[in-house]
């Protein structure tokens, strides 16, 4: 498409009136970075019968034509697979791939062997297959081994960065990546995300509501975002990175608050064993069984709290709980 414009005043007018009779597939990207154009895109697709657009969005644009399409990381071996695969099927997953076609970016020589192939899965994996954190962490190989990148973005894969000159900036890190989608949440938002950094697993909505105050329309709205993810098992998930990211957020408001939020994480997971350990002596002990394998590391992230404040009766009251309930595993 050839057309100028010598009237900023007349653009969306004119525009408009180019592709009214035009049949055309425009793709935008990265659409996220402005949102205030929705308005535009309604306005077009009224005004169209032949034009579809192919929109590209961390934020979905909840519009009624709009069929959103979730796009998940590349796909990641496992611990046991990267272990105990040989190194041309771990090629077979993308994620893996895609770091060694990177790292011979950096290394002409490099490739995948046995030395090598369970850090660049533990590399991989924190990253939930996210293509553009699996390319900052193949640039590391200028100054770091395959063993030292993996301890960097397993304690903080937010650290990882590239000073690559054709890169826009918001992507020259994971953390210019977030701070961008940080910017679009409201106040609200931001400081349910924050607080939502406590679950180191994923969660209920109960769960979520009790202990950071939110609401089912706020986790949905942070899910509209791409912060926060609704599994098929009906809970929430945080990615790593993500939770990283949220954790430093927290880490930058009142100790009172960080403590407040704690409290109310130990001292909900501790009821809740309390009350599905009364379960396991009932008539349908499997149920409360069920509840504490998919609660227990947060179960057990509410007990190391507990001994940390030196919160006697808790632990006394929850510990028969948690032995019964390792007794029968």
């Amino acid at each position: 498409m050839n057309v100028t414009f010598s009237d900023a005043g007349v653009l969306t007018s004119a525009l408009l009136a180019y592709l009214r009779n035009k049949r055309a597939l425009l793709i935008l990207d990265n659409v996220e970075q402005i949102l205030d154009g929705v308005d535009f895109m309604v306005e077009l697709l009224r005004q169209t019968a032949g034009i579809t657009l192919l929109v590209t969005s961390r934020a979905l644009l909840n519009l009624q034509a709009e069929y959103a399409w979730a796009v998940t990381g590349l796909p990641t071996p496992s611990s046991d697979q990267s272990l105990s695969s040989v190194t041309a099927d771990l090629l077979r997953y993308s994620s893996v791939a895609l770091f060694v076609a990177r790292a011979q970016r950096v290394q002409r020589d490099f490739q995948l062997d046995h030395t090598k192939q369970y850090a660049i899965s533990a590399i991989c994996r924190p990253l939930h297959g996210l293509p553009l954190g699996i390319e900052l962490a193949a640039a590391q190989l200028r100054c770091l081994s395959c063993d030292e990148i993996q301890q960097l973005v397993t304690v903080n894969a937010l650290t990882v960065m590239t000073a690559y000159r054709d890169i826009p900036l918001r992507h020259r890190s994971l953390t210019a990546v977030l701070e961008d989608s940080w910017r679009l949440l409201t106040a609200v938002e931001q400081q349910t995300l924050a607080r939502l950094s406590i679950f180191q697993d994923s969660f209920t909505t109960a769960a979520a509501v009790a202990i950071t105050g939110t609401t089912p329309t706020i986790l949905t709205a942070l899910c509209d975002q791409s912060l926060l993810h609704y599994n098929a098992l009906q809970r929430y998930l945080l990615h790593e990175t993500v939770r990283q990211f949220a954790a430093a957020k927290l880490k930058q408001v009142d100790r009172a608050e960080r403590a407040a939020t704690a409290a109310r994480h130990g001292q909900y997971y501790l009821a809740l064993l309390c009350d599905q350990g009364r379960g396991l002596q009932g008539p349908t002990p499997q149920a409360a069984m069920t509840v504490l394998q998919q609660e227990i590391c947060s179960i057990e992230q509410a007990w190391g709290w507990a001994i940390a404040q030196a919160a006697a009766d808790l632990l006394m009251q929850s510990a028969l709980a948690l032995r019964e309930f390792y007794h029968c595993t």
